[in-house]
């Protein structure tokens, strides 16, 4: 009779969530083109670690306005996602990447096209094997109306967002606020959770203080 062997059980490959960390923000209503906040905190250091800049402004005068260039602690950032006001484009919300492993602090430098009279900035630590994004998205309002678009991350997945507008305080809906910064009458707040199943067309959204233009960026990743 013949021998039979059962066939290996292979187990299930373990997937680490992704995580993110509300780690520092910083602000500054001088009239600048470059933007340098230093002592900056990056959180814990980490091999799979990618700090996301999130950045806020408004021009000086009127016509588009971007960051050109985003640096944190000395390495070269990718933009991720950029918005503008609902008509006016030198209101401005961007989202840009890094991998960052080592360090617990250090120097965030935004360069922008043209000289601004607001530059607010975030940092979020998220710790992922995919350093790209899963998905973006953005829209620009006008007002106190609040603002709201939809986003999707997959399962041990998170999203984060930022906002920008000449008005003070914002309110979130749908991602736990985790600053409001207001260095003038202009306010950059951001926000941030953590999912651990699928979030499918997951309605974001900002009601500002008031003013005129407002912007929101948001960005997912997964694990």
């Amino acid at each position: 009779m013949g021998l039979f062997s059962s066939p290996a059980v292979i187990p299930a490959k373990v997937v680490d969530p992704a995580t993110v960390t509300y780690v520092s923000t910083a602000g500054s209503a001088s009239n600048l083109t470059t933007y340098t906040f230093t002592s900056q905190s990056f959180g814990t250091a980490h091999a799979d670690r990618i700090l996301v800049c999130t950045v806020g402004g408004q021009g000086q005068a009127a016509g588009a306005k971007s960051v050109s260039s985003l640096t944190i602690g000395g390495i070269s950032a990718t933009l991720v996602k950029a918005q503008q006001g609902l008509t006016l484009d030198y209101f401005r919300s961007e989202i840009w990447r890094a991998a960052v492993p080592t360090g617990t602090s250090g120097t965030v430098v935004i360069n922008w096209n043209d000289t601004m009279e607001t530059c607010i900035s975030g940092l979020f630590s998220v710790i992922t094997k995919t350093a790209a994004p899963y998905a973006t998205a953005g829209i620009g309002g006008d007002g106190a109306t609040q603002i709201s678009t939809t986003i999707s991350s997959p399962d041990n997945g998170i999203i984060l967002g930022c906002h920008y507008g000449n008005s003070t305080p914002d309110t979130w809906s749908g991602l736990t606020e985790r600053y409001d910064t207001h260095p003038s009458t202009q306010s950059g707040s951001g926000a941030s959770d953590a999912f651990a199943s699928a979030q499918t067309s997951k309605s974001i959204g900002v009601t500002p203080g008031g003013g005129a233009q407002h912007a929101l960026a948001l960005a997912s990743w997964g694990p």
